[in-house]
C-alpha cells in the first residue's frame, strides 16, 4: 500500500515544482497537494493521509494553527513543517515551535528534492 502525503503550501510553483520533482516517488507515495491549511483539513477528512508537509506562513489558516488542527482531529498523522524567507531568525523560530507542538521534523526552505525525499523517507520509518 502506498504512503499517502500532503503537502500544503500557498505558492503555486513550490506545488507544482514538487508534484514534478517528486513524481519518481509516484510508485511509493499518493500524493495530494492544498493551497492553504483550510483546503489541507477537508482533504484530510475525505482522505486522511499519512504524512503532511505544511508550510507556517499562509493565508486563510497559518501552518501552526493547521498543525495544531491536525493533531486534534488525525492525532497519529506525521507533520513535516516547512518555511522560508528573508528573516532567517523569524522563520528558525517558527521551526522551532513548530517541533515545540509536535511536528514530526521540519526543514528549511529553499530545499532540494533529494532533502525532501530524505525527510519523507525518515518520517515514514519513524
Amino acid at each position: 500500500m502506498k504512503t499517502r502525503i500532503l503537502f500544503v503550501d500557498d505558492e503555486p510553483n513550490l506545488l507544482y515544482g514538487l508534484q514534478r520533482l517528486l513524481r519518481p516517488m509516484r510508485e511509493q507515495w499518493e500524493m495530494y497537494f492544498a493551497t492553504n491549511g483550510r483546503e489541507a483539513m477537508e482533504l484530510m477528512q475525505q482522505n486522511p493521509c499519512e504524512v503532511v508537509v505544511t508550510d507556517l506562513f499562509m493565508p486563510e489558516q497559518e501552518g501552526l494553527e493547521t498543525i495544531m488542527a491536525l493533531r486534534l482531529k488525525h492525532p497519529d498523522t506525521k507533520i513535516v513543517a516547512i518555511s522560508g524567507g528573508g528573516y532567517q531568525s523569524k522563520f528558525t523560530r517558527a521551526l522551532d515551535i513548530a517541533t515545540k507542538i509536535v511536528a514530526t521534523s521540519t526543514l528549511q526552505k529553499p530545499f532540494s528534492s533529494q532533502q525532501m525525499i530524505h525527510v519523507l523517507q525518515e518520517v515514514i520509518h519513524v
